[in-house]
């Protein structure tokens, strides 16, 4: 399995990041919209830690791609 990491650093508080990252439905408003995303996970309204969110991805030739978002613990938990 290949990962993924990266880092960024944000203009706001952790709260209001928190805030926006832990909604999974805010996984769409990151995403670019020529990706297609799209969310296959049952919808959980938080995130929780050890929650693994399934979703799907077009980003070549509208070929879709099949994903696994695994959520490891945070700060919060």
């Amino acid at each position: 399995m290949h990962e993924l990491r990266t880092s960024l650093v944000l203009p706001i508080s952790l709260d209001e990041a928190w805030a926006f990252f832990s909604v999974p439905d805010n996984l769409d408003e990151i995403t670019p919209p020529d990706l297609g995303f799209e969310i296959l996970t049952e919808n959980e309204r938080r995130t929780y830690s050890g929650q693994i969110i399934r979703y799907r991805v077009r980003p070549l030739l509208n070929i879709p791609m099949t994903c696994l978002l695994y959520t490891s613990p945070s700060p919060r938990d």
